[in-house]
This record gives structure tokens, sequence and C-alpha cells, in this order.
């Protein structure tokens, strides 16, 4: 992936930066804590942002319980790459590119 950043332009070699070997740090969210706040409720539209801190959770203790589960599959068309720096109106990060897997990594997922 970071070879394919490379070539199109979209990432800068990582010497030119001043940093190591090039990379691409990958993040997913399973499940984010914010959305269990009232006010994303379907039934709470109107509700103003709070300043609270979220809830948080340690889920080691799942995944350890669960290591050998099938949750299913996920089949991906595209990445989305955000900028954690700037959200959205929504509060979700802003995304500054979307990038189309090839056919051939979906198949392989299946």
């Amino acid at each position: 992936m970071a070879q394919r950043f490379l070539d199109s332009g979209f990432m800068l070699r990582q010497q030119e930066r001043g940093y190591g070997p090039e990379h691409v740090k990958l993040h997913m969210t399973i499940m984010n804590t914010r959305l269990r706040e009232k006010r994303f409720a379907v039934v709470n539209t109107t509700l103003p942002p709070t300043r609270k801190p979220r809830n948080s959770f340690d889920a080691r203790t799942i995944m350890k319980h669960n290591h050998d589960f099938s949750f299913g599959r996920v089949h991906n068309p595209s990445i989305n790459v955000v900028d954690p720096n700037n959200c959205e109106k929504d509060r979700f990060y802003k995304k500054i590119a979307k990038l189309a897997l090839p056919k051939l990594l979906q198949t392989q997922q299946q």
C-alpha cells in the first residue's frame, strides 16, 4: 500500500521528510463509544454537543474470550483516507481521499 501511495504521489518518501522507511498505518474502529451518547440516538437528534468525556472500555477480555470465534466477513470495496486533525460537521474525521480496492483483493477476502 505504501508503494501505491508513493507511485500515485499521494505520499512523499519518508527520507524526503526526514523519517525512516515508508509505512502506512491502518486504523479500524470496531465500536465508537461516542455513538453510545444519548444525543446520537434517533429520538434525540436535537440535543446539543456536550463536553463530557466519553466512557471508554477495554475490549481485551472480549477479544481474548472470542479469539477463535468467526464474526463473519466484511467485503470492503474501498478505503477512506482521513485527516484525524480535522472533523466534518457530523464530527467524524474529514475524508481527504477514497481509494478503490482492486477486485482481486475483494475476492481474496471471501
